[in-house]
């Protein structure tokens, strides 16, 4: 690996909380052990208030319905990212 900054997910998740950024993550294509141990990649949204939150991710979640008949596409679920 050669990234220029790695924190913990534990710290990431502090840093939201602590600054009042919301996230939540989505389990489709969830990729775990892929960068090394204990690891894992998934796609977050993060925005500064609960509305524009939901608002992506119900225009996200339309996009994705509409594409799923396109390899690779799944659906997954939107959860807290304090849940990881």
């Amino acid at each position: 690996m050669n990234y220029d900054f790695l924190i913990s997910l534990a710290v990431f998740v502090r840093l939201l909380e602590v600054n009042d950024i919301k996230a939540k993550y989505c389990t489709a294509n969830m990729q775990k052990e892929k960068d090394g141990r204990n690891s894992v990649r998934v796609s977050v949204a993060i925005a500064k208030d609960e509305k524009r939150l939901n608002e992506f991710i119900e225009i996200y979640s339309e996009v994705v319905k509409k594409s799923l008949g396109v390899e690779f596409v799944v659906e997954g679920d939107w959860r807290e990212l304090k849940e990881l």
